[in-house]
């Protein structure tokens, strides 16, 4: 069995994309924390797919880390319910049940609430023009391109780079 995106898989399955093999640069930060990075990024961005199994030796070679780390990052991982070990067949990245994804959209909800109360709260003119800017900037933006934005989530104004966050998209409202 192989990871996908490994030299060693045949790309059958359910045509979710490849993980791309990056090898783990040598930064000040310690190595495990790259390497955990870089795997938990993989897994936010569904390169690693729910389901898929992490096997130790292709992601020591992907990474180029030794056995070592790549467990220290798995169980580090599996500390952080993405990943989940099955006794005899190893790690595979969480597959969530429909009640825990509901769990954690509640919690998000209370938690998206409380910002928004934190910043209206302490918010500067500044901060205000610049949230109302990129409202404005998003709520322009054509349904037909919406699955871009879905995809990437807003260019930031500052650098115009790709941002992590994926707003969903509201009607807009004043």
């Amino acid at each position: 069995m192989t990871v996908k995106g490994s030299p060693h898989h045949d790309g059958a399955g359910d045509g979710s994309p490849a993980w791309p093999p990056t090898p783990i640069g040598r930064v000040a930060a310690p190595l495990r924390d790259q390497v955990l990075d870089v795997v938990r990024q993989g897994i936010l961005d569904f390169q690693l797919r729910p389901g898929q199994r992490l096997i130790e030796r292709e992601l020591m070679e992907q990474l180029g880390v030794s056995r070592a780390t790549v467990r220290e990052v798995v169980a580090r991982l599996e500390s952080e319910g993405l990943v989940t070990t099955i006794p005899q067949r190893g790690a595979i990245v969480t597959v969530l049940t429909v009640p825990e994804a509901a769990d954690i959209y509640e919690m998000r909800v209370a938690l998206e609430a409380l910002a928004v109360k934190h910043f209206v709260e302490r918010a500067t003119p500044q901060q205000v023009k610049d949230i109302r800017a990129t409202f404005d900037l998003l709520a322009a933006i054509p349904e037909s391109e919406s699955s871009t934005v879905e995809r990437c989530g807003p260019r930031t104004p500052s650098t115009g780079s790709c941002s992590t966050a994926r707003p969903a998209r509201r009607s807009p409202r004043r």
